[in-house]
């Protein structure tokens, strides 16, 4: 059973994002808090160490005898971890991002492996791995620039195999075609 508790503006808690202004405890020793700008769950250091894999605990941020994980992705983590205390959608919701932003954990905590199109950082993983060797756009300027041509993008580039840098012009829909993880510079420049 959950309660909810709200507090006087300062008056909270504190958590690594600041003073608590509302939570909602799920049972002894696992809370869901919220700042001002932040939040995510509070776990007591007795139920991390007998419910969170050491894996699953090192990922928080530790203070006053509590295990905080944030609320945009490592919170999954916790109910993962704690299936009992939670409701059908909100596990599935923590599966869900558990697999995109924690799959070597969810793996370790479900035993289940994550397929990389089920992933978005196993995707990145192997994005990264193809192109090693290869030039990533890490900034851009437009036309709006002096020396840039109408209709063009000046892009630089970094390879991460070496940390050489480089600096191509090419055409605007070219570059607006840009993947997720970043702009890849064409093998012949």
């Amino acid at each position: 059973m959950s309660t909810e508790k709200q507090y006087q503006e300062g008056r909270g808690p504190s958590s690594p994002w600041g003073r608590v202004q509302f939570s909602k405890s799920y049972g002894r020793g696992v809370a869901f808090v919220s700042t001002a700008g932040h939040g995510g769950f509070r776990v007591s250091q007795g139920l991390a160490k007998k419910k969170l894999l050491p894996e699953v605990q090192a990922a928080a941020i530790k203070r006053s005898g509590y295990y905080f994980f944030e609320e945009d992705c490592d919170y999954a983590l916790v109910m993962l971890s704690m299936p009992e205390m939670f409701v059908p959608a909100e596990l599935e919701q923590a599966r869900v991002s558990g697999k995109d932003w924690n799959p070597d954990l969810f793996t370790l905590i479900t035993g289940e492996e994550v397929p990389t199109e089920e992933s978005y950082t196993l995707r990145k993983r192997a994005f990264e791995i193809e192109t090693h060797d290869r030039f990533i756009g890490v900034c851009a300027w437009g036309d709006s620039k002096e020396g840039v041509p109408q209709g063009m993008v000046e892009v630089r580039g970094r390879r991460v195999s070496d940390g050489a840098e480089k600096t191509i012009l090419v055409a605007r829909d070219t570059y607006k075609n840009r993947g997720k993880f970043g702009f890849v510079f064409p093998e012949a420049s």
